[in-house]
């Protein structure tokens, strides 16, 4: 399968859309919640799958790239796809890149709309209630912007990927803004004022609330150690007068504040989750 990396990063949707058809149109099977930005967008990831399961539901996570394994891209609570799964799911999409290959208009699917259409077709298997949506590089035309999320989070932006996002800060922000969905609801932690009033608009012209870190979600640092740091926060819905994540860095407790308030937003979907 790694050999569908000389098929390099083509931003774009039709090919994954038609890819996902065929086997079932998996992403329509679950809520998500679908995460970009510069920075900190793997870590916002994986706190808002975690705290999902902590609240009983079953969760799917999906992130790149992988550090030592492929596998730990597709994460079913905590649990990374068994090889074997990979291998089952990759021999059921081979006839459907055949036909790809040979449909005027599509071409031969990327390595990212492969795995995509792996952790997809995944979680419906596995019957996730929720998905926790990493975006692979900016987002309006990245693969994983097929799913309806009920939540998007832009946990901030700055210069990257140039040659294929835009050459400005503004240029990147508005790929990035492509997540945003019609009525859904925005977290960001950008503190970028420029930015910030180009994702306003866009919410406003999808219907979508918008929700900024630092202005409606608060947090401060209590404790920190090796073992990881305490804070308190004044999210959408709830106070928390202290929490603890095992990871250090002041960058970890804003990507804490997004997650926690991208799980209290649920709440405009009539999704409530537990103050614990």
């Amino acid at each position: 399968m790694f050999g569908l990396r000389r098929f390099g990063s083509k931003p774009g949707l039709k090919n994954i859309r038609y890819l996902l058809s065929r086997i079932g149109d998996p992403h329509e099977r679950f809520k998500s919640v679908h995460v970009t930005g510069t920075n900190g967008k793997g870590s916002t990831t994986a706190m808002v799958a975690s705290i999902l399961q902590a609240e009983g539901y079953k969760v799917g996570r999906f992130t790149s790239p992988h550090l030592s394994s492929f596998t730990e891209r597709i994460v079913v609570n905590g649990r990374q796809i068994p090889p074997g799964d990979v291998v089952r799911i990759v021999e059921e999409i081979k006839p459907v890149i055949g036909e790809m290959v040979r449909t005027p208009g599509l071409r031969h699917p990327t390595f990212f709309e492969v795995v995509t259409a792996i952790a997809f077709k995944y979680f419906a298997e596995q019957g996730v209630d929720f998905a926790s949506v990493e975006v692979g590089m900016g987002g309006k035309l990245d693969a994983t912007n097929v799913i309806h999320s009920l939540v998007s989070v832009i946990t901030n932006v700055s210069l990257e990927h140039t040659e294929v996002l835009g050459k400005t800060v503004l240029e990147i922000a508005e790929k990035k803004a492509g997540i945003i969905k019609e009525g859904g609801v925005l977290i960001t932690a950008t503190k970028n004022d420029e930015v910030y009033n180009l994702f306003k608009e866009v919410c406003r012209e999808k219907h979508s609330r918008m929700f900024r870190v630092g202005r409606d979600i608060r947090f401060k640092k209590l404790h920190s150690s090796l073992e990881g740091q305490s804070f308190q926060l004044k999210g959408l819905v709830n106070d928390f007068d202290e929490l603890f994540i095992p990871l250090i860095g002041d960058h970890q407790l804003l990507n804490a504040a997004c997650a926690v308030g991208a799980v209290e937003a649920l709440r405009f979907h009539g999704i409530t989750i537990s103050r614990e």
